[in-house]
């Protein structure tokens, strides 16, 4: 079998960005997701999400600042089949969490 190959110039497009943070508990990432949310909302405007699977711990970091991020509680038990109303909120959620397994991504 023969393959071809075409070419052209190249253009930038659109590719969603993937990134994992992983660390101890208490090392810092969830801020550090929201400190990078807080960077790529300045290239690609929306709001920040954070889905919270930490007993509402998340909320330590809105600063006073209720538009800081949407808080959406997740309480246990944490399976996706258990709660999928959570990824309905937005049109795109990521949700990564130990307790989930693989990850997995929701449309709503």
């Amino acid at each position: 079998m023969t393959r071809t190959f075409e070419s052209g110039p190249a253009r930038r497009a659109r590719m969603p960005l993937m990134l994992a943070i992983v660390g101890a508990s208490g090392s810092g990432k969830t801020l550090s997701a929201l400190l990078l949310a807080e960077g790529i909302k300045r290239v690609q405007p929306g709001p920040i999400v954070v889905i919270d699977t930490e007993a509402l711990r998340a909320l330590k970091h809105a600063d006073g600042n209720p538009d800081r991020f949407v808080h959406v509680p997740f309480p246990p038990p944490f399976g996706p089949l258990h709660n999928p109303s959570a990824s309905c909120l937005f049109s795109s959620i990521f949700i990564s969490k130990d307790e989930l397994g693989d990850s997995k991504c929701f449309s709503g």
